[in-house]
């Protein structure tokens, strides 16, 4: 999905916009560095409670709690080694584009590079072109 399928499906939740960070693919996808398949959100405790009444639940594989709704997947926090962030921390640091919060592209670099797998190797070329061309 491009940039604007993402918002598109974003206002389809109806979610008031300080309750949500999207983070990870749709970061990419908002820069216009590459587009995504999912939507992964960071909600604020109060929104998950909201979403655990409708949305599906799966264990992460860090043990904790994630819900699922189609494309979407909502979480708590993000983490992966040394980086962990809140929803309140992600909130206070992200980008406003289209009037939704993203984490920060820095923020998202330093998971890539902590998660360290191939496609994420990919997504930190991508993210240095992008800076390097801005």
């Amino acid at each position: 999905m491009d940039k604007n399928g993402l918002i598109a499906q974003l206002i389809t939740l109806n979610l008031s916009k300080d309750e949500y960070v999207v983070v990870v693919g749709g970061v990419l996808t908002a820069h216009y560095i590459r587009d995504t398949a999912d939507i992964d959100l960071v909600v604020s405790p109060n929104l998950f409670c909201h979403l655990q009444m409708t949305w599906s639940q799966k264990i992460r594989p860090n043990g904790k709690i994630g819900l699922y709704q189609g494309c979407f997947e909502a979480y708590l926090d993000v983490n992966c080694g040394d980086s962990q962030e809140s929803f309140q921390t992600l909130l206070a640091s992200s980008d406003v584009i289209a009037g939704i919060h993203f984490m920060h592209l820095s923020i998202l670099a330093a998971f890539k590079r902590n998660y360290g797998r191939k496609k994420d190797l990919a997504d930190l070329n991508l993210i240095a072109a992008f800076q390097n061309n801005k």
